[in-house]
């Protein structure tokens, strides 16, 4: 009775000590899967006035493999948005997030900040200072676009004034962030939101 006593009790202190580490998670940013949709909202500033904007994309495994074996992938970008006929022109050819002057990619993670997750573990709480970057805070989860996923902010360092940089939602079964919001003086400049992810 008492072995089993014991056994019960070490088994509990197992369970304690394992749940935070279940919820934690490190996320790799652009691995993709393949077959998969991602549908996102982009809203961004343009001569003062909030524009709206679509992006897809649409990754398909063709079933076909290079001389080296590697599997090929069908890769399908699509934007979509209204545009005042005064402004169609080079930007409209490519891209419609172009016109607010800060590149797609930058919206959804800056590359330079990309390394940060392959340290960061992702459990609300959690927090890890990246010299001459900043410090990362996890602070909960929220879902977007029907998936959930854990909020990372990035503030600047504390000489540099502290300020909120970026703030990304990110889902660890995804390869890209379902929520990106870029800051500027404590305002939002910039947002990407997912809307619908679907696989086939």
């Amino acid at each position: 009775m008492r072995i089993l006593a014991v056994v019960s009790l070490f088994l509990l202190f197992v369970a304690v000590l394992a749940a935070p580490a279940a919820q934690a998670g490190k996320w790799e940013p652009y691995k993709f899967k393949g077959n998969e949709k991602y549908e996102f909202k982009i809203a961004y500033t343009q001569d003062g006035q909030p524009v709206d904007a679509y992006y897809a994309l649409d990754v398909r495994n063709t079933g076909k493999k290079t001389a080296e074996g590697d599997v090929l992938f069908e890769v399908t970008y699509t934007t979509r948005g209204e545009v005042p006929s005064a402004k169609m022109g080079a930007e409209t050819a490519y891209g419609l997030w172009s016109f607010s002057g800060v590149s797609l990619s930058m919206v959804f993670l800056n590359p330079a900040y990309a390394y940060m997750f392959t340290q960061l573990d992702l459990a609300p709480g959690k927090k890890m200072d990246y010299r001459g970057t900043g410090v990362v805070k996890v602070t909960k989860k929220e879902k977007i676009g029907g998936r959930e996923g854990f909020i990372c902010q990035l503030y600047a360092s504390e000489d540099e004034g502290g300020a909120l940089l970026t703030e990304w939602t990110i889902d660890p079964a995804l390869a890209l962030p379902i929520k990106s919001f870029l800051y500027e003086n404590g305002k939002v400049t910039d947002r990407i939101e997912l809307i619908k992810y679907a696989t086939y």
